[in-house]
């Protein structure tokens, strides 16, 4: 896979002319990470929902306002007796919102069934859009993105 391989995710230019060939470009970007996107209406709310896996995590954006929102980390850790815990920490944007984390928490709890990398999402939502239908459908869109 593209996430496994071994392609550092440096931009070298040519040794013979210092210039990028096309192929070499497109290697190296490939390399660096993979995107899906989609927009749909949720509730009647244009909702933007795009997942981009880099080699060390995966990015999910969660947007009703065209804006990038509150952002957070999200990770699973394995405990010493086995089980698991998810911890989601605001990095920045509004502490005070517990939306967030719940997102963040639910979506690395699914994640972690199939992937070990940890989640940096960004969630800017309106006040239409912060009901617990809103919040399912979200969570299986970006299942269905899933590019990890």
């Amino acid at each position: 896979s593209l996430l496994e391989s071994n392609v550092p995710c440096l931009l070298e230019p040519n040794t013979t002319n210092n210039a990028m060939t096309p192929d070499m470009l497109t290697s190296a970007v490939k390399s660096c990470f993979r995107s899906r996107q989609t927009a749909m209406k949720i509730n009647g709310v244009h909702t933007d929902i795009i997942v981009q896996v880099f080699q060390d995590r995966i990015f999910v954006i969660i947007t009703q306002i065209k804006k990038i929102g509150t952002l957070v980390y999200a990770v699973a850790e394995e405990t010493s007796m086995g089980s698991r815990t998810f911890t989601a920490n605001v990095l920045l944007g509004r502490r005070d919102d517990p939306l967030v984390l719940i997102y963040a928490r639910q979506m690395i709890e699914q994640i972690s069934a199939t992937s070990s990398l940890p989640l940096l999402m960004s969630v800017s939502m309106t006040p239409e859009g912060r009901d617990a239908r809103t919040f399912e459908t979200i969570i299986n869109v970006v299942l269905k993105l899933k590019c990890w």
